[in-house]
């Protein structure tokens, strides 16, 4: 934002020095980026403005500022007018189609407009902070822009087919030719300015040339909004088109100066192109959205938040000084209303930062004295940051991937829910206009980022929010997702070894449930006692968009793990008798699961039953069609003394009549 000096002094003459000035800006409004002088002396200064302080996207905004912290008194300019008994509504319509995207909309109107240079002292403004003057008419609207940090655009109503303005949305296909010679191609995101036939303007961010002030131009509709700032945001940026009109729209404006600076704007036309101004204006404004802000101030939480001790007095009068009308006072509080061009204030905290700003940071001692106050160790949070420490010393990389995700259910599957995704009211992209219902697909997409760029063999995690809708209010679910080159049972392991790590030994279990993403043979659910843990698969080639190798993912509830986190360990002595491991060769339908082969072995109740741990799983030749194999081997030792061999042979053949009678199971030899 370029401001001059003597620009900033015709509203608040300060007397301060150019260095002392820009020292308090600096350290109290804004940073300064540059500084230059100008052929006649004054000083142009570039200010840094953050996008939370669109009031100071003109040079009233800084006058105000310059106000407050130095005390002297800011004059206005003067934006009356006279008018002639032609009323506006005789000869211009407007209608406003999408009141959530233009929530205020002023037409004024003036005829008998003579347009053709601007005066000396028009052009030298305009040229002092980069711009060129065009004609007095557009030229106004450029000073005006700049003065009170509202865009402004004049249309030649009797070019405006049927003298009406309709703001909408553009429709599909739709392009206009904008005042840079450029065609523009429209799509129903964005919201234009149109006539009875055709668009006319990009809303917020440029004219089109079918309507622009000529020399032949006698009428004018001068138009001053309030368009949604996000709006303005995607559509520039979508047409790479960042203009002045869209640099203060994007940051909004203060519902108040949409009618303040079109008076302001007549008032100059009439000055410097003559005409006569029509009585009245069509104002179309949405109910509410100029609704006043009142926020309360306690005056303790000033020196608690801060540490500096400001009298009350002194931060009512810091409160006032920008802009804020006091609603009621007392001992140990005041209640304000904040003014229409602060947009940012909206509580408590933000007038405190106000009247510690103004009051000055210089003044802060270095050891300000803070209150601090314990907070209770949020659990889940540190559940989290355990599992993200183990996951990363199991060797596996920690992504980040975009908490939004396509809106259909099927581009966005999730473990968790059937419910669709939840809808971002106002999305980033058309596809990314869903709450993501699990991690999984962000996962993938990063799988296949590493497969254009050849990197084959990863193994990725992410620890992060799944949003899923309920039936009142949407809930957030803590989840782990994985994705690994490697078949499942290294995922098996990996969950397993995260539970050892955990603290927890309640075996897994394990059952077929087909998933969207998951191959139908290859898709389970795991539970850890009577709670569901997750999934786990093997991912379609559909899934990742092309053939290859295994890719297993699995997806679990942090909570779950946390639920089994202890931090209390058992200490377990190293074992003095010698195992003994037998190994057993099962042929089994293909419909029975390993997790159904664990617990019936599980079941049998045998103490000295150490480990069950599969080792192959075989289907093919010499296996009956719809059978398979799983071999795997069983590990028996007692804590007291040393099992003999016929002892083990006897628990051998339990397990196996168990698995046979149980599950139908035939021992190959």
């Amino acid at each position: 934002m370029k401001v001059t000096v003597d620009w900033i002094k015709e509203y608040c003459p300060v007397t301060l020095g150019i260095d002392e000035l820009c020292e308090r800006l600096t350290m109290g409004v804004a940073p300064l980026e540059s500084s230059s002088v100008l052929p006649d002396g004054d000083r142009v200064l570039e200010l840094e403005i953050t996008s939370n302080r669109g009031d100071l996207m003109g040079v009233l905004g800084v006058a105000r500022e310059v106000h407050a912290i130095t005390g002297t008194p800011l004059r206005l300019p003067d934006i009356s007018y006279s008018t002639v008994s032609k009323k506006v509504g005789k000869v211009a319509r407007v209608t406003v189609e999408d009141p959530e995207l233009c929530p205020r909309y002023i037409a004024r109107v003036v005829e008998g407009i003579k347009v053709g240079p601007s005066p000396a002292w028009l052009t030298r403004r305009l040229e002092s902070v980069g711009l060129r003057s065009v004609n007095n008419v557009v030229d106004v609207t450029n000073f005006v822009c700049l003065e009170y940090g509202q865009p402004l655009h004049a249309f030649d109503l009797d070019r405006l087919a049927g003298s009406h303005i309709i703001v909408r949305r553009a429709r599909e296909g739709e392009a206009m030719s904008t005042l840079d010679g450029k065609k523009q191609a429209l799509s129903p995101e964005r919201l234009v300015i149109a006539d009875e036939k055709d668009s006319v303007a990009i809303a917020g961010v440029m004219g089109g040339q079918d309507s622009e002030v000529t020399t032949d131009t006698t009428r004018i509709l001068l138009e001053s909004a309030s368009f949604d700032a996000a709006s303005i945001r995607r559509t520039a940026r979508s047409l790479a088109m960042s203009t002045e009109s869209s640099n203060r729209f994007g940051r909004g404006v203060a519902w108040e100066g949409v009618d303040q600076a079109s008076r302001r704007a007549i008032a100059l036309i009439l000055q410097v192109a003559g005409g006569e101004a029509l009585q009245g204006e069509i104002d179309i404004s949405a109910p509410g959205a100029g609704d006043s802000r009142e926020i309360a101030l306690r005056f303790e939480q000033i020196s608690r938040l801060t540490g500096v001790s400001i009298p009350p007095d002194r931060a009512v009068s810091i409160l006032e000084s920008l802009g804020c009308a006091v609603v009621a006072r007392r001992e140990d509080s005041v209640t304000v209303s904040a003014p229409g061009h602060r947009r940012d204030l909206g509580r408590e905290a933000d007038l405190i930062e106000e009247v510690l700003r103004i009051f000055g940071y210089v003044n802060v001692s270095e050891n300000p004295k803070l209150a601090f106050f314990p907070v209770e160790p949020n659990l889940l949070e540190s559940y989290r940051s355990e599992v993200q420490d183990l996951m990363r010393g199991f060797g596996y990389r920690e992504v980040l991937t975009l908490s939004f995700g396509a809106p259909e259910a099927d581009l966005n599957p999730s473990p968790w829910t059937d419910a669709e995704p939840l809808r971002c009211l106002d999305p980033v992209r058309p596809e990314l206009a869903g709450l993501r219902r699990g991690l999984l697909s962000g996962l993938i997409g990063v799988k296949k980022l590493n497969l254009d760029h050849g990197n084959e063999g990863i193994r990725i995690f992410e620890v992060g929010r799944a949003f899923l809708p309920g039936k009142d209010l949407p809930t957030e679910k803590e989840v782990l997702g994985v994705l690994v080159d490697e078949d499942p049972l290294a995922l098996k392991g990996l969950i397993e070894s995260l539970l050892t790590a955990l603290g927890s030994d309640t075996p897994l279990r394990w059952k077929a449930r087909p998933f969207l993403l998951f191959r139908p043979d290859a898709s389970w659910e795991c539970h850890v006692g009577e709670k569901r843990l997750g999934v786990l698969g093997i991912l379609t080639p559909g899934a990742l968009g092309r053939e290859g190798g295994d890719v297993s993912a699995a997806e679990l509830d942090v909570e779950v793990l946390a639920s089994l986190m202890t931090t209390e360990r058992e200490f377990r002595a190293l074992p003095r008798y010698p195992g003994a491991r037998r190994d057993i060769s099962l042929i089994l339908d293909e419909s029975v699961t390993w997790g159904q082969v664990e617990e019936v072995l599980r079941n049998l109740g045998e103490p000295t039953l150490q480990d069950v741990a599969l080792f192959d799983l075989y289907r093919g030749k010499q296996i009956p069609v719809g059978k398979k194999n799983f071999a795997f081997s069983l590990t028996f030792r007692s804590k007291e003394r040393t099992l003999s061999g016929e002892e083990v042979e006897t628990f051998r053949h339990e397990a196996i009549e168990a698995l046979q009678r149980e599950l139908g199971g035939k021992i190959r030899t």
